[in-house]
């Protein structure tokens, strides 16, 4: 009975020794498949804040006029041309009242 009882341990531990280089291979290819999505989702991001940066409106430095208005012009983008105007049409103007 003793015996049977070391063999059974004997084979219980050669099986578990055998299936834990195969678990611990597993285990590296789900840390490598996760480092790659994360590494995937940074990248995304990155992509998606660049183009909300690139959206936001740039300005020029305040210019104070002689009569204490201050101007701050928006830069427009150099592949923004604006709207195209038909002859004889004049552009918008967006006026604010003080």
């Amino acid at each position: 009975m003793r015996r049977m009882r070391a063999v059974v341990c004997g084979v219980v531990l050669s099986a578990a020794l055998a299936v834990t280089p195969a678990a611990a291979q597993d285990q590296q290819q789900s840390l490598d498949e996760a480092e790659r999505m994360a590494m995937d989702a940074i990248a995304r991001m990155m992509d998606a804040l660049g183009l909300f940066i690139d959206s936001i409106p740039q300005y020029e430095a305040p210019e104070v006029l002689p009569n204490g208005d201050i101007i701050i012009r928006r830069i427009h983008p150099e592949s923004d041309s604006g709207p195209e105007l038909q002859d004889g049409e004049e552009p918008e103007v967006d006026e604010t009242a003080t």
